[in-house]
C-alpha cells in the first residue's frame, strides 16, 4: 500500500441529524454484492483474532468469488488455487468462470474486482462456478452522509465506474430482500482498491477496551452510532494503518437460483 497521511478528521463535516437510527438503512448507499465465506476460527487463529467466526468484506481475512483471481490476466496463481478450493469449485469451470469474469468486468457489472453490482450477475457466477462449499451473499453499503468523504479520500481513478467508489455515486438505494448483519469499520486503501477491516488491525480490541463493549459473534457492531463514533475515533488517532475508516453497513441476501 502506498503510504498516505490522513488528515485530523478526515470526513466532511455532517450535521448530526444525517446518524441514521438503529437499523434504518432508508439512507444508505449501495456499494454492491458479495459473494464469500464466512472466516472460521481457525483462520481467524492466524491473523491472531480470538472470535468463533466473522462475517467481512475485507480481502485481508475473507475469500471472494470473484475477486482479481478470477480476471485472466491475474499472475497470482497461488491466490487463485486457494480460493478455487475453498469454495469448492471443480477444476473444469476456471476457465469458463474466468472468461466470465472477464465480460462481466468490462461491462462493468464487476467492479474491481469483487463488487457486484446487480443480482443477476451474481446468478450467472454462480451459475459458472457451481461452488460446491457454503457461500454467503452480502450487500455492502455506506450511509449518504460519508459518501463525499469516501470519494475525496479515494483520490483519483483511471476509470472509477468500474470501482466501488464510481457505484457509490450513482447513490443507489439497498436492494429489498436483504437482512442487516450488523456494520462493520473498514477503510479502503488509495484507490479503494482493497478493504482494511478493523479486525485484521486489531482496532476492535483498542476501541472495545476503551468503551466496554465489544462487537457481535460475527465481529460486527450491531448499533449504527456506535459504529460510527469508534471509526471516527480510529480515523483522528490513526492507531492502525493510516486509512479513513468508515462504518459499512453489511446485509445479507438469500442466494439466486442458479
Amino acid at each position: 500500500m502506498a503510504p498516505r497521511e490522513v488528515p485530523p478528521c478526515g470526513r466532511m463535516p455532517t450535521l448530526m441529524s444525517s446518524v441514521p437510527s438503529d437499523r434504518d438503512l432508508s439512507g444508505f448507499v449501495f456499494g454492491g454484492y458479495l459473494v464469500t465465506r464466512p472466516v472460521e476460527r481457525a483462520e481467524l487463529s492466524k491473523a491472531g483474532l480470538l472470535l468463533e467466526r466473522v462475517t467481512t468484506a475485507s480481502d485481508c481475512l475473507a475469500k471472494f468469488l470473484p475477486d482479481t483471481w478470477a480476471l485472466s490476466w491475474s499472475a497470482d496463481e497461488e491466490r487463485r488455487a486457494e480460493c478455487v478450493a475453498a469454495f469448492g469449485i471443480e477444476l473444469e469451470r476456471v476457465n469458463q468462470l474466468v472468461s466470465l469474469v472477464d465480460d462481466l468486468f468490462n461491462a462493468q457489472r464487476v467492479l474491481w474486482a469483487r463488487f457486484v453490482t446487480d443480482m443477476d450477475a451474481v446468478a450467472s457466477i454462480l451459475r459458472a462456478a457451481a461452488p460446491k462449499n457454503d457461500c454467503v451473499l452480502l450487500g455492502l453499503a455506506l450511509h449518504e452522509s460519508l459518501v463525499d468523504s469516501f470519494v475525496k479520500d479515494v483520490g483519483e481513478v483511471q476509470a472509477p465506474e468500474s470501482m466501488i467508489v464510481g457505484q457509490l455515486t450513482k447513490r443507489l438505494p439497498i436492494p429489498e430482500g436483504g437482512t442487516l448483519l450488523g456494520y462493520e469499520i473498514l477503510g479502503f486503501e488509495l484507490g479503494a482498491t482493497n478493504a482494511h477491516s478493523w479486525l485484521c488491525n486489531n482496532l476492535h480490541e483498542t476501541l472495545a477496551d476503551r468503551h466496554g463493549e465489544r462487537p457481535g459473534p460475527l465481529g460486527l457492531l450491531t448499533d449504527y452510532s456506535t459504529a460510527d463514533r469508534w471509526a471516527d475515533e480510529a480515523t483522528r488517532e490513526q492507531p492502525g494503518e493510516p486509512l479513513l475508516w468508515l462504518p459499512w453497513a453489511l446485509v445479507q441476501f438469500p442466494l439466486p437460483r442458479w
